[in-house]
C-alpha cells in the first residue's frame, strides 16, 4: 500500500542538549557496538573488542576522547584481546593514532517527512528481516566488504537479536537485494543501515525501502530521526536530502589505513 500520510506525524523538534545530534550519535554508536562486542571503559572513553569478529568495525573500535598518555594502555588492551581498532568514533584531534586516517561524517537530521513514498514494489517481497535470517545472510558479505562472510553474518544476527533494532529486507525471487534498519534510542531513531545491492540499483527499490523505514519511524513516534554519512560520499548525502534529511553537523572519526 502507499505510504499513509494520515498516520501520526513526526514533530520537528528544535535541538536541545539531550537531543543534540552529537549526543544522539554517541548514544546510538555505543549501543550499536555493545550489541556485538565487549565494552571496556577508559574514563570517558570506551573500547569495544571481539577477536572472532576482527573484520567488523563496530566490534573492534574506540569511542570518545582520550589523552595521549592513555593511548599506549588502549593499544595494549586491543593487543591482549587479539584484535585492533578499526574505527575511532569522536576521537581527540590532538592524538594522532598510528595506522589510522581521519574521516569526517556528516550527521543528518530529518527535517520534513517525505510524502508519496511506496511501501511495495512489483518486483519485491518486503518483510521484517527477522522473518528470514537465511536471506539476511545472503547480503551481509556485500554490506561488509573486506570482512569474512561468516563474521558479517554473525554481526547481523547480533543486531537482530536486539529488540531496539527494527530491520526490513527486500527479496526478489529467492534473492535478497536490499536491507535497512533503524536503531531506537529512546525518543530518537537512528537509520543505521540502508543498502540496495549494486546490481539492482536504479529500479526504485530504495524508494520502497525508504517507505518502510519512515513508517517504522512514524509508528515509533520518534522526536528525532538521524543518520550519519561519510563526507566523501556525496551521492549518499544527496539521497538523504531527497528524503527530507538536512545536514546538522560534522563529526570526526579515524579509520584503519
Amino acid at each position: 500500500m502507499p505510504y499513509n500520510r494520515g498516520m501520526v506525524a513526526l514533530p520537528v523538534v528544535e535541538h536541545d542538549e539531550e537531543g543534540s545530534p552529537q549526543r544522539l550519535y554517541r548514544r546510538a554508536t555505543q549501543l550499536w557496538c555493545s550489541q556485538v562486542a565487549q565494552e571496556t571503559g577508559f574514563g570517558p572513553a570506551a573500547a569495544y573488542t571481539r577477536s572472532d569478529l576482527a573484520g567488523i568495525p563496530e566490534a573492534n573500535c574506540l569511542m570518545g576522547e582520550i589523552t595521549g598518555e592513555q593511548w599506549p594502555a588502549i593499544r595494549a588492551h586491543f593487543a591482549e584481546a587479539r584484535t585492533e581498532p578499526l574505527v575511532w568514533h569522536l576521537p581527540s584531534p590532538e592524538v594522532a593514532p598510528e595506522g589510522m586516517l581521519p574521516r569526517r561524517l556528516v550527521l543528518y537530521r530529518l527535517g520534513n517527512m517525505p510524502t508519496g513514498l511506496p511501501q511495495t514494489h512489483p518486483d519485491l517481497t518486503i518483510v521484517p528481516a527477522r522473518a528470514s535470517f537465511a536471506h539476511v545472510a545472503q547480503l551481509m558479505s556485500t554490506m561488509y566488504p573486506g570482512a569474512p562472510a561468516a563474521q558479517a553474518q554473525e554481526a547481523a544476527m547480533c543486531h537482530l537479536d536486539d529488540s531496539r533494532v527494527d530491520a526490513v529486507l527486500a527479496i526478489q525471487g529467492d534473492r535478497a537485494v536490499a536491507y535497512a534498519s533503524v536503531l531506537s534510542i529512546g525518543e530518537a531513531g537512528f537509520v543505521q543501515e540502508f543498502f540496495v545491492h549494486p546490481e539492482v540499483r536504479g529500479r526504485g527499490y530504495g524508494r520502497a525501502m525508504a517507505g518502510w523505514i519512515f513508517d517504522i519511524c512514524v509508528r515509533s513516534v520518534f522526536k528525532h530521526v538521524l543518520c550519519a554519512l561519510p563526507q566523501d560520499a556525496p551521492g549518499a548525502g544527496d539521497l538523504a536530502r531527497k528524503y527530507g534529511f538536512v545536514p546538522a553537523c560534522e563529526v570526526l572519526t579515524f579509520v584503519k589505513a
